[in-house]
């Protein structure tokens, strides 16, 4: 196995193997989003209350639909463009509804 350091005859550097493309997203970034930090936020919030208090159970979601929804949040609030995840988003978004429903809902005590 060669090294780069003694020029080895495994060692490739072309750089012409890497393919770049154009990111599908960056075309999106002209539309106007309506998705700001603050409601990432607030989704991420709600998102981990639904999570450690155990409710995605009672509503037959998985935990790794919950966590994937935690990683489309957290991935969102951390890129410029808001909207590169704006059909995941949506799901979200109704999820989010649920949650806020069930966080107002009445405890019983």
């Amino acid at each position: 196995m060669g090294c780069s350091a003694c020029g080895g005859s495994r060692v490739s550097s072309n750089q012409s193997s890497f393919v770049y493309s154009q990111n599908v997203s960056q075309a999106q970034s002209l539309e106007p989003c309506e998705y700001t930090n603050e409601m990432l936020t607030d989704y991420l919030n709600r998102l981990y209350w639904f999570k450690d208090t155990g409710k995605f159970i009672q509503q037959k979601i998985t935990p790794a639909t919950i966590n994937k929804y935690l990683g489309i949040v957290l991935t969102s609030l951390n890129i410029n463009y808001k909207c590169t995840y704006k059909t995941d988003l949506a799901a979200i978004a109704d999820l989010v509804n649920l949650i806020i429903t069930l966080q107002n809902a009445p405890t019983g005590n």
